[in-house]
């Protein structure tokens, strides 16, 4: 990664999370959902029902971590598109609620309120937490993060970047590693 790309991406996060940069925060368009759906259908076959969090948002910020500057520099890192990063970095300075989409892997969506009751329904589960997506500006790639939890030491992390095809749909072109436990 440059400099100046680093210094960008981390004065994005910082004006993002000081409120000086609005970040978009109005619900998910067909775009995003369409992105989320070719993600969710990417995933192992070995998962019968996905079980996503509600809320879009990557999980590391949730907990108090801005994670979500070492998953831009991941992906800045990869060569993911730099647009699309930079994207990824202001729309995910909040989360936003995932209502109900198609996609052709069946999932349900689980509440990610953070209550008494949250760490009861995610005892004995495995649950995909998902960002939302970043566009490069004629929105034909997308990136995004998605953690997989499958307990209390059981989990892992991962960076995609996908394209638009001349049809409009979205495929995974990508996928990194970001994190295992």
């Amino acid at each position: 990664m440059t400099l100046p790309r680093a210094v960008l991406l981390c004065a994005l996060a910082l004006l993002a999370a000081a409120g000086s940069v609005r970040a978009q925060v109005e619900a998910p368009d067909a775009e995003e959902y369409a992105v989320w759906a070719a993600v969710l259908d990417s995933l192992a076959p070995e998962a019968r029902e996905v079980r996503l969090a509600d809320s879009a948002f990557v999980l590391e910020v949730a907990v108090g971590r801005r994670n979500d500057l070492m998953v831009a520099a991941r992906m800045e890192f990869t060569r993911f598109d730099s647009a699309a990063i930079e994207s990824f970095v202001v729309r995910n300075a909040r989360g936003v609620r995932i209502g109900r989409f198609s996609a052709r892997r069946p999932f349900r969506l689980v509440s990610t309120d953070l209550d008494e009751d949250f760490s009861l329904r995610l005892q004995g589960t495995h649950i995909v937490f998902i960002s939302r997506p970043g566009f490069n500006e004629g929105r034909t790639r997308a990136v995004l993060s998605l953690a997989y939890y499958c307990g209390i030491w059981c989990g892992q992390g991962f960076v995609y970047a996908l394209e638009r095809e001349p049809g409009g749909v979205w495929r995974v072109a990508r996928k990194e590693t970001l994190w295992l436990t």
